[in-house]
């Protein structure tokens, strides 16, 4: 037997011969006082392994839900993000905000007329063309597109001037389309504009779209005659109408079919009114030209011809028929006063004759005039007299050959 052997088989002797009293006593004591028996998991003490999967199915989920947000707030700054505006002024002014894609981000009205286009109308993410012809029909349903006013001015405004020339193009066409179905077809004036401080000033201090400011600006650009507050007073049909006269030019603005004038007299009406007045008839005149113009608050027709000898020139209101203005001059000579034994032969008149010879054109008396000059002047080596009055809210110029009498030139306008 060896020591080990020996060393074991004396431990079990002790262990044998040695009470287990712990237990014993542990069982003999109060529950409160007895320990708490502690059980040991042994799984527990040994190393875990990571839930790697957990983690990384975690981090997936959050980097898809970043994902998608950035996505979807993408999607909604390009739909909501303005690429064009587009401008429909007629007399209600109404201004579309467009995405990249054509589609509505927003409708604006511009004045009060605007407003009542509109009313009831959500247009925001329709198609661009669907949302004009929703515009379009409420303004012919409206009378604000009749036969008396057919005239819509589209301005498109974008960063890209190609991009904005095409829309521009298209809108115009379509606009056309629609109108030619009408009694009075349609007149489509279209511009595209950028960014312009005398613009934005002229659309402010008017309280006018800016694509009607802009109109403003071309038309005084070619046309030194008018002011920008006449301009500013006038409807998109009274713009277009004046636009149809040959001497006003004008480099950005394209113009599709012909406004209507049916609300005027006709340029055949006051042609008939300047010679009813000059006492002529028609088969006296050569080189008539008859174009609508804007004097005092008024629309008005130009009427110049020639007769006789002598060159014509009136303004005939174009609502009314009444002669606003006329002037007749001879560049050849004189016109002869109808009763020339009246007039000193040997030598001037005096400038109570002028003004007599004057107020007998005229048709009226001294008392129904306040005399303003009648007085000496030179004119082309020609001695004469300047005669000048008024009477019943007209101004009346004259020009009398200080000599013979006769009339030089002559013209009424309203003052």
């Amino acid at each position: 037997m060896t020591d080990r052997d020996v060393e074991l088989r004396f431990k079990e002797a002790v262990d044998s011969a040695t009470p287990d009293i712990l237990s014993q006593i542990l069982l003999e004591l109060p529950a409160q006082e007895r320990p708490e028996e502690k059980v040991i998991d042994i799984d527990s003490l040994r190393p875990r392994k990571k839930k790697r999967f957990g983690r990384y199915f975690t981090t997936l989920a959050a980097a898809l839900v970043l994902a998608v947000g950035i996505f979807g707030f993408t999607r909604y700054m390009a739909y909501n993000r303005v690429d064009s505006l587009v401008g429909l002024d007629v007399n209600p002014s109404i201004e579309l905000a467009l995405n990249s894609r054509e589609r509505v981000v927003s409708v604006t009205a511009l004045n009060a007329d605007g407003e009542s286009i509109i009313d009831g109308m959500d247009l925001r993410g329709t198609d661009l063309d669907v949302a004009v012809n929703a515009l379009i029909g409420s303004m012919l349903t409206n009378g604000y597109i009749s036969d008396l006013a057919n005239s819509v001015l589209v301005t498109v405004s974008n960063d890209d001037p190609a991009a904005a020339a095409d829309l521009q193009q298209r809108i115009s066409a379509e606009i056309e389309s629609l109108l030619s179905v009408t009694s009075s077809g349609g007149a489509v004036l279209s511009q595209t504009v950028t960014e312009d401080q005398n613009i934005s000033d002229i659309s402010s201090q008017y309280g006018i779209s800016q694509g009607k400011a802009a109109l403003i600006e071309e038309i005084l650009a070619g046309s030194v005659t008018y002011t920008v507050d006449e301009l500013a007073s006038m409807s998109i049909n009274e713009l277009a109408l004046l636009l149809s006269n040959p001497s006003i030019s004008t480099q950005g603005v394209s113009s599709t079919g012909q406004a209507s004038d049916k609300a005027y007299i006709g340029a055949d009406a006051a042609a008939q009114v300047a010679y009813a007045h000059a006492e002529i008839t028609q088969t006296d005149v050569n080189g008539l030209e008859v174009e609508f113009d804007h004097e005092d608050g008024r629309m008005v027709y130009d009427v110049e011809f020639y007769a006789g000898g002598y060159e014509y020139e009136y303004e005939i209101d174009a609502s009314t028929g009444e002669v606003v203005s006329y002037s007749v001059e001879n560049s050849g000579g004189w016109v002869p006063h109808e009763d020339m034994s009246q007039l000193p032969q040997d030598g001037q008149i005096t400038s109570q004759q002028a003004l007599d010879i004057a107020l007998e054109s005229a048709g009226l008396s001294r008392e129904q005039v306040n005399v303003d000059k009648s007085e000496l002047d030179w004119d082309d080596g020609i001695l004469t007299y300047e005669v000048e009055f008024y009477a019943d809210g007209y101004e009346y110029e004259y020009k009398i050959d200080a000599y013979t009498g006769g009339i030089l030139e002559q013209d009424k306008e309203w003052d």
